[in-house]
């Protein structure tokens, strides 16, 4: 585990937004319309489990993706359904912008939970940073990077039938 990776780990921990500053500015002009052409690979960097201010236990991976996009997912498994639900709105509520907000669908078109993207502002920096926060079932997904199209594009590596990642 890298230095960098245990400073990221150590300040979502602590309740900061501060891995913020781990990305550079090559990262933050991403979001192109060439970059949502290339292909991408994903390296998992780091692995932990932190609380909210809840006490609700995530767990978080971070991903360095090929085109140099650090991204992070938490992941959460409630109960029920409705708990992940009710998180799920807690979450967008707290959102700058919801960009886009819509149900969740399994391979068959079956409803499995809702999905939005969303833009966040970060507590110290007061800027601005791109998620996907999803649920299907009691589970609860959320993507963070500054890159909207490589958020994307991890989404839909994660959910691929044949991978065998781990969220």
């Amino acid at each position: 585990m890298t230095l960098k990776s245990v400073a990221l780990i150590l300040a979502l921990l602590a309740g900061s937004d501060c891995w913020k500053n781990t990305l550079t500015r090559q990262q933050e002009k991403s979001g192109t319309a060439s970059e949502n052409t290339k292909a991408v690979t994903f390296e998992v960097t780091s692995r932990g489990e932190i609380k909210d201010q809840n006490s609700i236990r995530f767990s978080i991976t971070s991903y360095l993706a090929s085109n140099g996009v650090g991204l992070t997912v938490v992941h959460t498994q409630f109960l029920n359904a409705v708990a992940a639900k009710d998180y799920f709105r807690v979450m967008a509520e707290k959102a700058t912008k919801i960009v886009e907000r819509t149900t969740k669908t399994d391979k068959n078109g079956g409803v499995v939970g809702e999905r939005a993207e969303l833009i966040l502002l970060t507590d110290q920096s007061k800027e601005e940073i791109r998620a996907i926060l999803w649920t299907s079932d009691r589970d609860l997904y959320e993507i963070k990077s500054n890159s909207p199209g490589t958020n994307l594009k991890l989404e839909r590596y994660l959910l691929r039938p044949q991978s065998s990642h781990d969220l």
